[in-house]
């Protein structure tokens, strides 16, 4: 609040000398600098910028509005003069609005802040980390992997004589960015300095394949290098006058635009580049940054989305990447708070990590990298709040909780924190998929299905452990909505026996409702063309009850122990010399045909008789050796046999180092029957 006082006197003194004597004004003005207004009081009728005369005395006085001084002339300009004085005081109270914090200035993820003569981060991420260490007049700079194994050779010392300031660290090389020195900013004139040294951008790549593939741009007079991204096939630099300026890896430039404000921070996963920038100046009230967040599609040249960040009220931008493992925007702000961005209605920003009070005291949590399931971060002092360069720090892998409340029933929050974590995880995963099948990418969408399935199984499992928690609390209503989440319709039979279990016959019967509307919902989401899946034999066969109907036509690698497949099944690609021919054929097609061709042996089947139908050629010679009966002439008997019908070891040896009996034609078949026979080389030494 500033107060302003005006005062204007007019004076008149006694009148006996007639032409000597004159008129004198003063005047007293403060002068507000909030209003930027003068304000000048006086008696009524004064004029301003008129002349005083006295006695045909030429004493004037000018008008001067530029120092803030103006004449204040008496109303009665005769001999005779007022007795009386006037004095008028005005006073202007300004209530100017509360000042706002100032905007935050950019910063390069995983990089500390420089302090003189000590080494420090120009990047520390999930791959490796790049130090700057200084060296009389120069500095050393380091590149350290996590995983050497990933890279084929160690990246030898760069010497500095540039000063890069701040680094990104990628899958194919490192980018660097340097402050112009001294001169190149140039003088008032506009003349730039001759000494001077442009700001430069260098990359360096790991494995180039041709010579010379690093490159140095120096950026025009009067434009820095703010913040840094490195792609898989890209390369992005955010500049002082808000151009986006986009490398390949190669060194040509692809692309260059203007960004909508001042850039704060940058991060790039894949193809995809993610700016935060200023919408506009601080909240003065909340104390919070007015951020947006563009996220854009190098390859394709479009922008995904462009949204508002929502940070811990008061707090600023620490740390901006994303995921590892599905490659969802992750930030995090000076409160500790890590934040993702989920596809979930349209975009929404969910809280996954917020260390508790007693930590936030004891220590300082330093981002790294985020997974859908836990948080690296280098734990340090609150005196020390960022990590040194000597000794190497290293990441602490901490578990992600969502702020879930506590709520009567039973089931503690982090169960289902936890299914709310792998439910994102999920959904990411869906998009993804749909996204892989829409651009035809069969084998990327093969394995994200995969992916998918797992997921899918490992949330259910989770939400099937709060449901029991539920059920035992005698919150049936509650635990028939987790029932509905569940996603697979064999977790839904499991969420039924449990029900059943605690004698819960309500929510068992509606239950098995949702189970009968969902397996009819599945049966009207097939296509009604499709023809019937059958077995070999022309058999039907049941609908997948986990709707994996994209299965049904996929080869079957279970593995079989021996050449035992039914007739349906192409023999082609059987081993020479164990098929029985034409008659076996026939034999397999007229009574062991009833098999499906992708059903593995049981173990059962070992022993079956000759007679039983699966034809002489239907093992191998030494499975047909084992498995025959003591009065069967093809072979000898196994004895005694162990609890899952499989000869013991202990008989496998005796059949094999047995000697054949003379009277019979035994010994002529013994080569053949020692053709898969493992113990054949082996029985001499096995029976000393």
């Amino acid at each position: 609040m500033e107060v302003g006082v005006d005062t204007a006197a007019a004076a008149s003194g006694d009148g006996a000398d007639g032409g000597a004597t004159g008129a004198q004004a003063a005047a007293a003005e403060t002068t507000s600098s909030a209003g930027g207004a003068d304000v000048s009081a006086g008696n009524d009728g004064d004029g301003v910028g008129s002349e005083l005369n006295d006695g045909g005395a030429g004493a004037r006085a000018r008008d001067r509005r530029g120092d803030g001084l103006r004449t204040i002339r008496p109303g009665n300009m005769t001999g005779t003069r007022p007795a009386t004085q006037t004095v008028r005081t005005i006073v202007r109270t300004i209530v100017a609005p509360p000042a706002g914090p100032a905007p935050q200035p950019p910063f390069q993820p995983g990089a500390t802040p420089a302090e003189p003569g000590r080494p420090r981060f120009l990047c520390y991420n999930m791959i490796g980390s790049v130090a700057s260490r200084p060296v009389d007049d120069h500095h050393a700079i380091e590149v350290l992997f996590h995983d050497s194994s990933r890279f084929s050779a160690r990246v030898p010392l760069l010497t500095d004589y540039y000063g890069f300031d701040r680094a990104s660290l990628g899958e194919k090389g490192v980018f660097y960015a340097s402050l112009p020195t001294k001169g190149d900013t140039g003088a008032e004139g506009g003349e730039s300095g001759a000494a001077g040294v442009p700001a430069m951008v260098m990359f360096r790549p790991f494995d180039p394949w041709a010579p010379n593939s690093d490159w140095t741009a120096p950026l025009p007079p009067g434009e820095e290098a703010l913040c840094l991204a490195t792609g898989r096939s890209f390369l992005a630099v955010a500049t002082s006058r808000q151009l986006l300026r986009l490398f390949s890896l190669a060194g040509s430039q692809t692309a260059i635009s203007r960004l909508e404000g001042p850039p704060v921070a940058m991060a790039a996963v894949g193809s995809l580049l993610a700016i935060v920038w200023h919408a506009g100046p601080p909240n003065p009230h909340t104390k919070s940054q007015q951020l947006f967040m563009s996220m854009y599609d190098t390859t394709a040249m479009s922008c995904v989305f462009s949204q508002p960040l929502p940070l811990t009220p008061g707090s600023l931008l620490t740390w901006l990447g994303f995921t590892e493992d599905h490659g969802l925007p992750a930030v995090a702000d000076s409160q500790g708070v890590v934040c993702v961005r989920t596809p979930d209605f349209g975009g929404r920003w969910l809280p996954v990590f917020e260390p508790s009070a007693d930590r936030r005291h004891s220590e300082v949590l330093w981002p790294v990298g985020v997974t859908s399931n836990q948080l690296y971060a280098i734990v340090c002092k609150p005196t020390e709040p960022r990590p040194q360069v000597s000794p190497r720090p290293f990441y602490t892998p901490m578990s992600l909780a969502l702020p879930v409340l506590a709520l009567d029933g039973g089931c503690p929050p982090e169960l289902e924190g936890q299914a709310l974590l792998l439910g994102l995880a999920n959904a990411s995963l869906r998009s993804r998929l749909e996204s892989a099948e829409a651009g035809g990418l069969v084998e990327e969408a093969s394995d994200l299905n995969h992916l998918l399935l797992r997921g899918q199984a490992e949330q259910d499992r989770a939400l099937l452990k709060a449901f029991q928690r539920v059920v035992k609390g005698e919150r049936h209503a509650r635990a028939l909505e987790m029932a509905a989440q569940l996603n697979m319709f064999k977790s839904l039979e499991g969420a039924l026996t449990l029900a059943n279990h605690h004698q819960a016959r309500g929510l068992a019967e509606r239950i098995s409702v949702f189970m009968a509307s969902r397996q009819a919902m599945l049966e009207a989401a097939a296509p009604a063309a499709a023809p019937v899946p059958q077995g070999p034999t022309g058999a039907s066969q049941d609908p997948d009850p986990y709707g994996n109907h994209h299965q049904r036509n996929q080869r079957s690698y279970t593995p079989i122990p021996f050449d035992k497949r039914g007739a349906a099944v192409d023999r082609e690609d059987a081993a020479p010399g164990l098929s029985a021919g034409p008659a076996h054929d026939a034999e397999q097609a007229g009574a062991g045909g009833s098999r499906g061709a992708s059903q593995p042996l049981q173990p059962a089947n070992f022993n079956t008789a000759r007679g039983a139908g699966s034809g002489a050629g239907s093992l191998t010679p030494f499975a047909n050796l084992v498995a025959s009966e003591p009065g069967d002439t093809g072979g000898l008997s196994t004895g005694p046999k162990s609890a899952r019908g499989l000869p013991t070891p202990n008989t496998l040896l005796q059949a094999a180092t047995a000697k054949p009996d003379g009277g019979d034609s035994s010994h002529k078949r013994k080569p053949v029957q020692s053709y898969n026979n493992p113990f054949a080389r082996k029985a001499p030494k096995l029976a000393k």
